[in-house]
């Protein structure tokens, strides 16, 4: 529940700041969490 949340939170940072290394971690952290 608390990862949720995290992720609608990272996602709009990305999108507020959409970077190539935020990106691409965010991805990254994404498919582990999976």
């Amino acid at each position: 529940m608390i990862i949720e949340p995290d992720i609608k939170l990272d996602f709009k940072d990305v999108l507020i700041r959409p970077k190539r290394s935020t990106l691409q971690q965010e991805k990254n952290r994404f498919k582990s969490e999976i």
